[in-house]
């Protein structure tokens, strides 16, 4: 939703490099640099990419993993007014290749880490490869150097996110966007000078990418790790070092339960950010209890991050919700039953705001994607609320697995297992498990079980999708899987029958 009131908004890069020259910007296992140091390297990296040919308004794609490189990037496609496309790295080159395609970039820059599949995708699109390190080895100082102001609602990122067709859509996010995300998690956590925001989850997720845009807006400082490392991340907290952290369900339940995990973490760790998926009360109390702050949040890469989160007065009473919609958001729950949504306390999320997309992004295309009605974001999220205004999310409207903090679309598993030789049809759905929120399952039909090589199959899929997408559990079924009259997957039906066994 623009905001009629800011048409534009600074660089914030830019600014910082001068309010906040010498504080540290960003560190991570290799270095640390200061912001008016992230701003020359920031110059370098421009220049270097304008060399190459690139132009202000063409989409940056990267495929690399968590570093300052990639923050430098991100930052520099801010400076040459770019949308900044960040890949999944855990994708298949053919994945990604239909990504590039989809979007239509020219350029993807990878780095040492993923150079390999990098050459895979240009083989199968022929876009230009860029090597990340080369863009950003050196240092430019620009004493002259203005301050850069950039139009409000000009795309920052485009995310991809999985999509009920089962392809994924591209979610265009403005400035507006992630500047209204920054203020309205301020408003709810606050600020504070000494702050320094642990980034341990992928910066090609929007609950990553966003923590890199609240730490240049609020000048505070961010701690990326290059992947999430228990032992890494336990130390980290317990040192004092770091104020904040984002994590996912499936994290927190590993950082309690390792052998090393501190009895208590550090006081200065002020705010612990819970989303990605359900929490179990139990998880969220077993926290608790260790004097963990952990405010259970709700949110997704439309909304540029978070939608509702729980206030730190209201985060032991209200354990296991999601909290309140925060400053920028409007949340009405749309029940079965026509009813004013006021009145409604439980249904599908319908969100709308400041922090929300203006809409999919395809080719220079912005459109709903279906996902909009009249204004408001259809989340296809499930959710109660309280007399209170606490939202508390019991599943999805659609057949969507969230897994491990992941977005997966049974239809696109079952299309590679349906093609194999042998295999009639088959049904893939989540259950529910402490660790990774929902499990995959996979239930098959086969011409006879006597021939039925389900490594095999397990290797095709391994080949063709990202590796959390492949099933954690297999089951065989000898009868007809249940269809509509007109011939569609009863998928739901499927999934109660295997979880009532």
């Amino acid at each position: 939703m623009p905001d009629p009131g800011i048409s534009q908004l600074p660089d914030w890069l830019s600014l910082r490099s001068r309010t906040h020259a010498d504080k540290l910007a960003i560190r991570d296992k290799d270095e640390s640099i200061t912001y008016s140091e992230l701003n020359h390297r920031v110059q370098f990296a421009a220049s270097q990419l304008a060399k190459l040919g690139f132009a202000e308004g063409q989409i940056l794609c990267v495929l690399a993993e968590n570093s300052i490189e990639f923050a430098v990037l991100f930052h520099t496609a801010i400076r040459m007014k770019a949308p900044f496309a960040p890949l999944n790295s855990r994708l298949t080159a053919h994945e990604l290749a239909w990504e590039t395609e989809h979007c239509g970039a020219e350029f993807l820059v990878t780095d040492d880490s993923n150079q390999a599949l990098g050459s895979n995708i240009a083989e199968i699109t022929e876009i230009a490869i860029v090597d990340l390190g080369t863009l950003t080895s050196g240092s430019t100082v620009n004493d002259q150097d203005e301050q850069i102001f950039l139009e409000a609602d000009n795309p920052l990122a485009l995310i991809y996110t999985s999509g009920t067709t089962g392809l994924p859509k591209l979610a265009s996010l403005s400035h507006l966007n992630f500047y209204w995300s920054a203020i309205a998690s301020a408003a709810n956590i606050g600020v504070e000078e000494r702050d320094s925001w642990l980034v341990c989850m992928p910066l090609f997720h929007v609950g990553g990418l966003s923590i890199l845009m609240r730490a240049a807006i609020y000048g505070i400082s961010a701690v990326i790790h290059t992947k999430f490392d228990v032992e890494s991340v336990n130390t980290e907290l317990d040192s004092g070092a770091v104020s904040l952290v984002s994590l996912v369900p499936t994290m927190l339940d590993r950082l309690l339960n390792a052998v090393d995990s501190p009895a208590r973490y550090s006081d200065s760790l002020r705010a612990v950010l819970l989303g990605g998926g359900p929490a179990t009360v139990d998880l969220i109390r077993q926290g608790l209890d260790r004097g963990i702050p952990i405010l259970q949040t709700y949110g997704l890469t439309e909304a540029t991050s978070q939608v509702a989160t729980v206030s730190q007065q209201h985060a032991v009473s209200h354990a296991g919700s999601a909290g309140r919609p925060l400053l920028a958001s409007t949340v009405k729950l749309r029940g079965s039953i026509d009813l004013p949504m006021t009145e409604v306390t439980s249904g599908e999320i319908l969100v709308r705001g400041r922090t929300i997309s203006t809409g999919y992004y395809e080719k220079s295309v912005i459109s709903d994607g279906g996902k909009f009605d009249d204004g408001w974001l259809c989340t296809s999220d499930l959710a109660t609320r309280d007399k209170e205004g606490f939202l508390t999310v019991v599943g999805r409207a659609d057949d969507v697995i969230l897994s491990g903090g992941e977005n997966v679309h049974p239809e696109e598993i079952e299309s590679v297992i349906n093609s194999q030789d042998g295999v009639v049809e088959s049904a893939v759905f989540g259950v529910p498990d402490k660790v990774w929120g929902q499990k995959i399952v996979a239930v098959l039909r086969v011409e006879t079980s006597e021939v039925f090589d389900l490594e095999a199959i397990e290797g095709i899929l391994r080949l063709n999708l990202a590796g959390y997408k492949v099933p954690r559990k297999w089951e065989v079924v000898e009868s007809a899987l249940p269809r509509t009259a007109s011939g569609k997957l009863k998928r739901f039906q499927v999934a109660e029958e295997f979880t009532q066994q």
